[in-house]
């Protein structure tokens, strides 16, 4: 892990206060990276397919920031080390979501499912071609994604 923190540091250019390990993966493990100035979120994992998954996870991530409707975090790196894959995003404080959460969260994903038929692609053809290097018999649990502010 240490070989993994020293190449972010370096790629973000700023130290790792501090980091700790924390619920929300699946497939990968989860942690809370903090530096100085920023909290990111970091996904680690073995599996021989990880960088393929995370480099399609990023590509996913920038594609719906493009079409300006639904927030997602950043990814900052994605890289390989010593058998271990990983990618660094920006960390998103989790909330209960009210009422309102949920009636813009839909009204972003009605904009996105229309930006997907104006480029000509459906949302479900979107999330199979996201999800086709996946090996058969492996599950994938996608990025949360949350509301525009």
């Amino acid at each position: 892990m240490q070989t993994i923190l020293s190449h972010i540091s370096q790629e973000i250019g700023e130290g790792i206060a501090s980091y700790r390990s924390i619920p929300g993966g699946d497939i990968s493990s989860s942690y809370q990276l903090q530096t100085e100035t920023k909290k990111y979120f970091l996904k680690v994992n073995t599996n021989p397919f990880a960088l393929a998954m995370f480099h399609a996870e990023q590509k996913g991530l920038d594609a719906i920031e493009k079409t300006q409707t639904i927030t997602v975090p950043r990814v900052h790196v994605v890289g390989s080390l010593e058998g271990k894959s990983f990618l660094l995003m920006d960390f998103v404080e989790a909330k209960r979501p009210d009422a309102n959460d949920f009636r813009q969260f839909g009204t972003c994903i009605g904009v996105l499912k229309k930006t997907l038929v104006f480029c000509r692609i459906t949302l479900s053809e979107a999330c199979r071609k996201a999800t086709a290097f996946i090996p058969t018999g492996q599950n994938f649990t996608g990025t949360n994604v949350f509301p525009r502010n």
